[in-house]
């Protein structure tokens, strides 16, 4: 790629000026924390390094999630959920949270999703394999990266009523009205209300259960 071409990838807000000083003061960067030839030049071109072998996490989440979402089991057992686990552990976040451009936020939209995705298939199969306190622990997480998740609304307060812990069931119902209801204004999906009516009758035949 040109010197443009990059500059306007990663700094597309920035005035030339800018955009120049922070091109030679990433590269300067780049070939002082790792190695002097790491950025090669060809001409007007820039390119990274081809005999070295590059890692990261995020693309081997993403070539790595996607692969078990199209794999052709419909449905996992609890001894497939191994190898999506260590996936789900590579995910640390939001992609490059403090750089806001147009290629940054299209990936970090494709990350979050897959993750979201795997995890809520994931959760399911735990439920279903007898594991409910995994199941909401991973539903926890999922909710950590998106506060309106139905999904994970969902299997989390199956997950607390399998566990008997129909008081906490009956607070993440109200988190769950707080975010979709009060907070978007849209309509609370029937299943998570059945399943709050259930919580409720759960808490008031055992009152003191937590």
């Amino acid at each position: 790629l040109s010197k443009e071409q990059i500059v306007d990838t990663l700094w597309p807000d920035a005035s030339p000026a800018k955009s120049d000083t922070l091109f030679w003061s990433t590269a300067y960067r780049m070939r002082r924390s790792l190695f002097q030839e790491v950025l090669v030049r060809d001409g007007s071109n820039y390119s990274l390094h081809p005999e070295v072998q590059w890692w990261t996490d995020a693309c081997e989440f993403r070539e790595a999630a996607q692969a078990w979402l199209d794999r052709p089991v419909a449905g996992p057992h609890a001894a497939d959920l191994g190898p999506v686990r260590r996936v789900l552990a590579l995910y640390a976040g939001s992609f490059l949270p403090e750089c806001y451009s147009e290629w940054t936020e299209s990936v970090r939209t494709c990350l979050q999703d897959l993750y979201l995705s795997c995890s809520t298939v994931v959760a399911a199969s735990m439920l279903n394999a007898g594991d409910a306190r995994a199941a909401v622990d991973l539903c926890d997480k999922a909710l950590g990266v998106d506060r309106y998740l139905e999904e994970a609304y969902l299997l989390k307060i199956k997950g607390l009523l399998a566990l008997r812990r129909f008081a906490e069931a009956d607070r993440a119902y109200r988190r769950y009205v707080e975010a979709i209801k009060e907070e978007l204004g849209a309509p609370l999906n029937h299943s998570i209300v059945e399943l709050h009516e259930l919580a409720r009758r759960r808490v008031r035949s055992e009152p003191h259960s937590a």
